[in-house]
């Protein structure tokens, strides 16, 4: 793990530390290619995580979909097994196959668990009824991943995913909320952030942006305003003194003599007369 590589990942998550508020403990989603490369690389994913995510602690999480994904490939070779059982111990997510509002991310066989869930209430065979429908709960493991990201994009999270198959960080990409890491050359890197991601981010900034320049302006008119103690004549503090008075009509009262009236006459001269 060189040391640009550790750069540009701690430049990733300041991003998403930015955007989504993505502090630690962090929790990382694996799927079962990430393990199977894990063991065949001889990598410590438990010490290798909190190094590439910059934290003293980074809990490894996977679901109950990708253990029951690995149990169909443990005929493949010893090295599964392995893989199933650090799958095993680790600590499981909850699956949200049914709270995504897209229902083309999960598979049709989910459709059916209200009904199969219904025929075994209604079975006889209780048991055998049940084990059906535990089995009809689970979904592909790249498609549980997706709605589990799915999920904490509908509440503006960050979520962090590590796997090593192609077309599933590829449709991880779409998503502006996902953190992604990989492995390349046995040793994991942090995916920058996609157009998709910039291109939300950059616009969440506008909003935010627009949003605080109205509140500045309100808060500047507030504090232009002179402000007025309540009192007991005025108990809401109202500016009464800046108030707006209606304007009074001015009676019309007796009006006074005429200027020219009042004026002193001219006495005439009588020698100029004949």
């Amino acid at each position: 793990m060189g040391h640009k590589s550790l750069k540009q990942g701690r430049k990733t998550i300041l991003f998403y530390r930015v955007h989504y508020n993505l502090i630690p403990p962090y929790h990382v989603i694996c799927d079962g290619t990430i393990l199977h490369h894990g063991i065949e690389k001889k990598m410590f994913l438990k010490e290798v995580m909190p190094k590439l995510l910059g934290a003293s602690k980074a809990t490894l999480v996977t679901t109950k979909c990708v253990c029951n994904e690995l149990k169909d490939l443990v005929s493949m070779g010893e090295a599964y097994k392995q893989t199933l059982g650090m799958a095993k111990r680790m600590e499981k997510s909850e699956c949200h196959h049914e709270h995504v509002k897209n229902p083309n991310l999960v598979n049709p066989v989910v459709a059916v668990n209200k009904e199969a869930r219904l025929q075994a209430e209604q079975g006889n065979d209780a048991n055998k009824e049940n084990k059906n429908v535990s089995l009809l709960n689970y979904v592909p493991a790249d498609e549980c991943i997706l709605a589990l990201v799915r999920y904490y994009k509908i509440q503006n999270k960050a979520i962090i995913v590590a796997s090593h198959d192609k077309s599933l960080l590829y449709k991880l990409s779409l998503f502006a909320n996902c953190v992604a890491i990989y492995s390349i050359n046995g040793t994991l890197q942090i995916a920058k952030p996609s157009k998709v991601g910039k291109r939300v981010t950059q616009n969440l900034d506008r909003k935010k942006l627009e949003h605080r320049i109205v509140e500045d302006k309100q808060a500047v008119e507030k504090a232009i305003e002179p402000k007025v103690e309540a009192s007991p004549a005025n108990p809401d503090g109202l500016d009464i003194a800046n108030e707006e008075k209606p304007k009074r009509k001015k009676r019309k009262g007796p009006k006074g003599p005429n200027p020219l009236s009042c004026k002193k006459k001219i006495k005439k001269d009588k020698s100029l007369n004949p």
